[in-house]
């Protein structure tokens, strides 16, 4: 498999493994729960399953507190999301307008603050890239056998991130890349010399084959009929283009590939849901169906996922475009 290799990764030929210092967490503050609150936690206590940790924000250092809390729930973690810091380079540090003046007040920030904020590493990508096999690799360990995580990233350094992670929970249990659509920018000179970012990637991996969807379709009103469909025309180039059918070669045709590979079509073969059709090109048997696919959001938890990856909305307002238009027409 492809290994991507920073500054660090190995000691003495032996990978360095994450660091594990667990310190107690001491609670800070204690917020009142509403009667409805208290009503979710009775009947989670009930189930069987313990109240104790429901809704718990931590404030720290993720080095610190993933390895704290191993003991708790490693293992027993069902879905997580992370959105990390982009390696942007750019200090991300609040400062607040001050009324009728054109003064800003710049919070200083604590020892954990200027780490989180600051989105500077100071060895480069070298420490970015050995920050983020950490941080997935202690997520890992908290992840139940079936559990699922999202991880958010920007179009600079997804591609990195997913190498990262393909190492930490195998290749094979990628499961998809989710394109978010990002809140709209107002047209500025970056226009002139790029094109506007407007996505980011959202990739969800499952922690081992154990993992599933669950209801990941809902009921047709009519059952659809089932029917014959090409199975050379997906968009795309795959090596090798070519497919043997009934002891005959097939090429798709010009930019397209083979939706199966050769085993999944001797497969469909030996039981009849490949064919030849009038016109010489191969197709297969697309079963009759009274279920039709969900979407992302109504697949998990609608408690949970829709508030994760809902891009944010602004009002929308009119603003003078015209010193904006172009030179000419494209």
């Amino acid at each position: 498999m492809t290994e991507l290799i920073w500054d660090g990764k190995y000691k003495d030929g032996k990978r360095v493994a994450p660091s594990r210092v667990i310190l107690p967490f001491q609670t800070v503050e204690t917020v009142n729960e509403s009667t409805q609150q208290r009503q979710t936690s009775l009947e989670s206590l009930l189930r069987g399953n313990n109240s104790e940790w429901r809704n718990r924000l931590i404030w720290g250092d993720k080095k610190y507190v993933l390895p704290s809390l191993l003991e708790e729930f490693a293992g027993k973690v069902n879905l997580e999301y992370i959105d990390p810091p982009f390696f942007t380079g750019t200090d991300q540090s609040i400062a607040i307008p001050v009324a009728d003046s054109d003064e800003f007040v710049v919070k200083e920030p604590s020892l954990i603050e200027e780490a989180a904020y600051r989105n500077v590493w100071r060895e480069g990508s070298d420490s970015f890239c050995a920050w983020m096999y950490d941080t997935l690799y202690l997520l890992r360990e908290l992840l139940a056998e079936s559990g699922a995580i999202f991880i958010r990233f920007d179009q600079y350094w997804s591609h990195y991130v997913k190498i990262i992670a393909d190492e930490v929970f195998g290749k094979h249990n990628l499961q998809n890349e989710i394109v978010l659509k990002r809140t709209y920018k107002n047209l500025t000179n970056q226009g002139q010399r790029s094109l506007q970012i407007a996505t980011d990637s959202l990739f969800l991996y499952f922690k081992t084959a154990a993992g599933k969807f669950y209801n990941v379709e809902q009921s047709l009103e009519q059952v659809r009929e089932g029917y014959w469909r090409r199975i050379d025309d997906s968009s795309g180039i795959r090596r090798p283009p070519e497919r043997k059918i009934f002891d005959k070669i097939y090429h798709p045709p010009s930019g397209k590939h083979f939706k199966f590979g050769q085993k999944k079509i001797d497969e469909m073969a030996r039981v009849s849901k490949i064919r030849i059709n009038e016109k010489g090109r191969p197709e297969y048997w697309v079963e009759p169906t009274d279920r039709k696919p969900l979407l992302i959001g109504q697949i998990f938890p609608v408690t949970l996922l829709p508030q994760v990856i809902r891009p944010r909305t602004r009002k929308t307002y009119w603003k003078e475009l015209s010193r904006y238009a172009p030179t000419k027409t494209i």
